[in-house]
């Protein structure tokens, strides 16, 4: 399936862009928030653990490009994010470049869903990850993100999982 995005379906306030390591203190916010949801965050004093060790592993992986992030503002505050975190494997017939990318952080606040923002997103992140020649997406898909990545032609991988886990989907880049 293909979305075809017209621009009457974003709001005109939300602009969108890649983030940079300035963003970290202000993106941080909703990645904790995200894990919160998927009942990922444990309670204080592992909270605080949890969020520096966050903070680490980004400050690495922003700078050096192998963490892509992109972020919707509206009015100076970041509403949404999404990302993916870059895989070099050796290049083969099916992916050339080697490239692949594991999609997370596709969050967006409550007040702000239902409004088409996390569809851009992905859509702008899937041009960059399309440019970059890269073979193939995966992720693991909530509940309420699995209809998106399935009209972006996200498909079922592993859905036989343990209690409590969200099922992995893929998508191949390249044309066959």
């Amino acid at each position: 399936m293909v979305i075809t995005l017209s621009e009457e379906a974003f709001p005109a306030t939300v602009t969108y862009r890649r983030g940079t390591l300035d963003d970290l203190e202000a993106f941080l916010p909703l990645r904790m928030a995200m894990l919160r949801e998927v009942g990922m965050c444990p309670a204080e004093p592992l909270y605080t653990e949890l969020l520096n060790a966050n903070r680490r592993y980004f400050q690495a992986k922003i700078p050096s490009g192998a963490y892509l992030l992109w972020l919707a503002e509206a009015d100076g505050e970041i509403i949404a994010t999404s990302g993916v975190l870059l895989f070099e494997r050796p290049p083969t017939g099916e992916n050339p470049t080697g490239l692949d990318g594991y999609v997370m952080n596709m969050y967006t606040l409550p007040q702000w869903r239902g409004r088409g923002i996390a569809t851009r997103l992905m859509a702008i992140m899937l041009d960059e990850m399309r440019a970059r020649g890269a073979g193939r997406l995966w992720l693991h898909a909530t509940p309420a993100g699995k209809p998106i990545y399935e009209g972006f032609g996200f498909t079922m991988v592993n859905a036989n999982l343990r209690p409590g886990a969200y099922p992995e989907m893929e998508l191949s880049l390249r044309s066959h």
